[in-house]
């Protein structure tokens, strides 16, 4: 849109928008033949670009003008698919809705005496708030905070408190062999690093020397035995993965991820001057994990603890509460779990929208049942058609069609409360470093797109908006389902599609 110059041409435009605000009924001018036209031959060139790249895949797609809510483009829109990772667009416009953009995950410490006395307490109890992003770094302050107030000692226990979410670790439908792997981490209420331990393997300095093991964090939660090798030059990465248990030394399989006191072994070998290799493994006890980890920074800082890590609840009665950390707010935790797909926060955003319409404990049916009155009362949707398994995608079990998706685009773009913050998080296409951005023209329209992508075998989509060259503003869901194969000529098609309708001329 063209800014008038003169102030009143400016005037004129303010009154205008003013009279739409308050609602003018009057019906909308018709579309002239060459608007027709222009439409007719952009539907015509994305159906032979569909075509051109693979008639057999299962492709749906629906375009949609903002100002009018008119449909641009629409090929199988009603249509079931799964969403993959755009479900999480879905998810994050329902907690802005919930919980508002200045929602902070709170945890906390409390003990079982009014105050420390000569510096020792009895019992410390730390209290998850469902924060996906609290880190070894948020627990290290924590503990820096009791050591300012003066504690020195512990006597008993750290007690965990994960009550605030359910007993459900895993959504609907995870693969149960995903679960050893970082991005399937267990949601509970009380975590550490996302439930994550990066293991980083490089070279040894000469052939023939062990390799360099480095963690995420260098914690006594698990052990890793390094058996890996430096070898010559231009070789493959040899490894061999293995998680043991000393109590259960025959039945451990590591498929839960990884326990307190378990062993990675790795065995194998790296070449000398390769870039080596990262693990990532989910731990399988968040809870246990994050006391662990408040247990050694305490440590770090001179403060004994006798007692050991456990689980449990706070006493209803005779507590109080030393000092407490509190997340960024939501607006800002939206922009960096939209850019990673992080799918286990957004696992935890559901289970705390179902703590705020259905108090503890937090569950996904729970939250599941508020994202879908949320469809139902503001975007319109009909939720009979929907079917919604977790909330970050990673499940197959959720359908949804590319009609829905952009309702929901549309209603937060509409939405004055929540839109500023919706379409902020939302990353730029120029962001993403695989085959979807690349090949753009640096100074393309089409790379200013705010996308969200959604990946799984078989499986590319991606919803958001996009601007035109003419400053109209569109909705759009591609949704390709059912290829075998490489996802790199449909990433292409979707590109080329985002292309054709940067160029669609202006719509009245």
């Amino acid at each position: 849109m063209t800014i008038p110059r003169s102030r009143s041409a400016l005037a004129r435009l303010i009154l205008l928008s003013l009279t739409l605000a308050v609602g003018c009924t009057s019906v909308p001018p018709r579309q002239t033949s060459s608007q027709v036209t222009s439409l007719k031959l952009l539907r015509q060139h994305i159906d032979k670009l569909v075509e051109e790249t693979d008639p057999h895949a299962h492709v749906g797609i629906h375009v949609m003008s903002l100002p009018s809510g008119k449909p641009v483009y629409s090929r199988n829109a009603a249509r079931l698919f799964t969403p993959a990772s755009t479900l999480k667009v879905i998810t994050a416009a329902a907690a802005l809705h919930y919980l508002g953009p200045s929602h902070r995950f709170v945890t906390k410490l409390l003990t079982d005496a009014k105050r420390p006395r000569r510096g020792r307490l009895n019992m410390l109890y730390l209290v998850g708030g469902g924060d996906p992003t609290l880190g070894h770094g948020d627990l290290a302050d924590l503990a820096d905070r009791l050591k300012q107030l003066g504690v020195r000692t512990i006597r008993g226990d750290i007690v965990v408190d994960d009550s605030l979410f359910d007993n459900v670790l895993w959504g609907k439908g995870w693969m149960w062999d995903d679960r050893p792997l970082a991005y399937s981490a267990p949601i509970e209420a009380a975590s550490c690093d996302s439930n994550r331990l990066l293991v980083r393997l490089t070279p040894g300095d000469r052939v023939g020397d062990p390799a360099h093991v480095l963690m995420s964090y260098n914690t006594t939660f698990v052990k890793v035995k390094n058996r890996v090798t430096t070898v010559k030059p231009n070789r493959s990465i040899s490894l061999s993965i293995n998680v043991l248990n000393p109590k259960q030394p025959q039945q451990r399989d590591g498929k839960q991820g990884l326990q307190y006191g378990e062993t990675i072994d790795l065995q194998g070998s790296v070449p000398l001057g390769s870039a080596g290799r990262t693990l990532k493994f989910a731990v399988g006890q968040p809870s246990l994990f994050a006391g662990t980890v408040l247990k050694e920074q305490l440590k770090l800082l001179g403060i004994t603890v006798k007692g050991r890590v456990r689980r449990g609840e706070v006493p209803t009665q005779g507590t109080k509460k030393l000092t407490a950390h509190r997340s960024a707010s939501l607006r800002e935790l939206l922009v960096e779990l939209l850019r990673t797909s992080d799918d286990h926060a957004t696992e935890s955003l559901i289970k705390i929208i179902g703590v705020h319409v259905r108090e503890a404990p937090g569950s996904f049916a729970a939250g599941k049942q508020a994202v879908l009155e949320f469809m139902r009362q503001h975007t319109g949707v009909s939720t009979r058609t929907l079917l919604l398994a977790d909330g970050s995608g990673l499940s197959r079990y959720s359908l949804v069609s590319p009609r829905q998706m952009t309702s929901v685009l549309r209603f937060t773009w509409n939405n004055f409360a929540l839109r500023p913050d919706f379409i902020g998080s939302l990353p730029r296409l120029a962001t993403y470093s695989n085959h979807l951005a690349k090949g753009l023209d640096p100074h393309s329209i089409v790379r200013h797109a705010r996308v969200k992508t959604g990946t799984l075998t078989g499986v590319r989509n991606l919803a958001g908006y996009l601007v035109t060259t003419h400053g109209d503003p569109l909705a759009f869901t591609i949704f390709i389902n059912g290829f075998v194969g490489s996802g790199a000529p449909y990433r292409q098609l979707q590109q080329r599609i985002l292309r054709a309708l940067a160029d669609l001329p202006k719509q009245e």
